[in-house]
């Protein structure tokens, strides 16, 4: 097996020559197949809705980018392969994890499919080895591009930028061999945000057990918030302080969590539900409901969780 490929922009990592060299075999990295016990989300990541629950296979998305004092907008435009959605979202917690758990000086991550499987809780089989690979084209592949105006300032900025760089793979076996070794490349704005640790810690046992795209996605979400200081909450044993997260139930929300369900009343149920399915599966969640508001029409998600 020749360890060479056509051009200079495609270099063979290293971890790669020596297992294709004809005078050194060498185990795969046994550090990036231990599982994680977090994984790592950055914020903007977790709180844009840019992860969809119902991908397609191509589409233009447009968020806007609005606050007391700019106005401006994200389009994420993706490739032929597809939109993004929350199973990408869980390849990035994962790799986002794998680098945070290093040293935290390079933008690669080295991983095998496999591990990356096992962290996941995904079940091994050729199709999986497809399926990640796939995921994480789109991830390089979807363009995010942004515009941000301030009128008091009268100054602007825009850029475009993606969530992977590249990643690279090779492996030792047959044309078809799903267990491969992989290098990947987070571009230089996801490491910006990693390295100003604008990011939140994910509870990959949790995101796991979850049941439902909408819980994954919304578990995410969730965890990258700080909660406020929501009171105290009696148990069968003692009195603790809880916090306490509100988040008013409309169309704009369920774009954020990648709902297209124009139903509110529907998305509500599912909504309940996921939360719900986070209070039984993370222990440091109370409760989760959707009520009606206190003051105006419509309702709220209110999230309760201890300290």
């Amino acid at each position: 097996m020749s360890a060479t490929y056509p051009g200079r922009i495609f270099e063979v990592p290293a971890f790669v020559r020596a297992q294709t060299a004809d005078t050194e075999q060498v185990e795969p990295e046994r550090v990036a197949r231990k599982p994680l016990p977090h994984g790592v989300i950055e914020r903007d990541c977790a709180q844009r809705g840019i992860w969809s629950l119902e991908p397609k296979q191509a589409a233009q998305l447009q968020l806007p980018l609005t606050s007391a004092d700019r106005d401006g907008q994200l389009v994420l435009t993706s490739a032929p392969l597809g939109t993004l959605g929350t199973y990408e979202m869980q390849v990035c917690v994962a790799l986002m994890g794998r680098w945070a758990a290093g040293e935290r000086t390079s933008p690669y991550v080295d991983v095998s499919l496999h591990g990356l499987a096992e962290s996941l809780g995904l079940a091994w089989s050729g199709r999986t080895s497809r399926d990640l690979r796939a995921a994480l084209g789109r991830l390089v592949a979807t363009t995010f591009e942004f515009i941000e105006y301030d009128p008091d300032t009268r100054r602007g900025r825009e850029g475009a930028f993606h969530i992977l760089d590249s990643y690279r793979g090779g492996w030792t076996g047959e044309r078809d061999e799903p267990k491969r070794q992989l290098r990947v490349k987070f571009s230089d704005w996801t490491m910006e945000r990693l390295e100003a640790r604008q990011v939140s810690d994910i509870r990959l046992d949790v995101l796991r057990q979850l049941p439902s795209p909408l819980a994954k996605r919304l578990y995410v979400y969730l965890e990258s918030f700080a909660f406020f200081p929501g009171g105290l909450v009696e148990t069968d044993t003692t009195v603790e302080p809880v916090k306490q997260f509100d988040r008013v139930v409309d169309e704009r929300f369920s774009a954020t969590l990648g709902s297209s369900d124009t139903r509110q009343h529907r998305f509500r149920q599912k909504l309940q539900a996921a939360g719900r399915a986070i209070v039984a599966a993370d222990s440091r969640y109370r409760a989760a409901d959707v009520i009606p508001r206190a003051t105006g029409a419509g309702f709220k998600l209110r999230i309760v969780r201890g300290n």
